[in-house]
């Protein structure tokens, strides 16, 4: 986490809003160690509604519904 990767990732995501013409932005982040800290502090300040998402949830959802190759 960088102050010049997180203005990237601020200016994609402002992009990507104004490119489908969102209202809001919701953002998912899953919590691996304590790397994603830094990200939910830095987008919450700048206005965003940041949802931690639980890595073994996300594990167990994949196993059951992405049973294709």
């Amino acid at each position: 986490v960088s102050q010049t990767g997180m203005s990237l990732l601020i200016q994609k995501i402002e992009e990507a809003r104004q490119s489908c013409r969102a209202e809001k932005v919701f953002v998912g982040i899953e919590a691996t160690g304590h790397y994603y800290e830094d990200i939910v502090r830095i987008l919450t300040e700048e206005g965003y509604s940041v949802h931690i998402v639980n890595p073994a949830t996300t594990h167990e959802e994949r196993k059951q519904h992405l049973t294709y190759t």
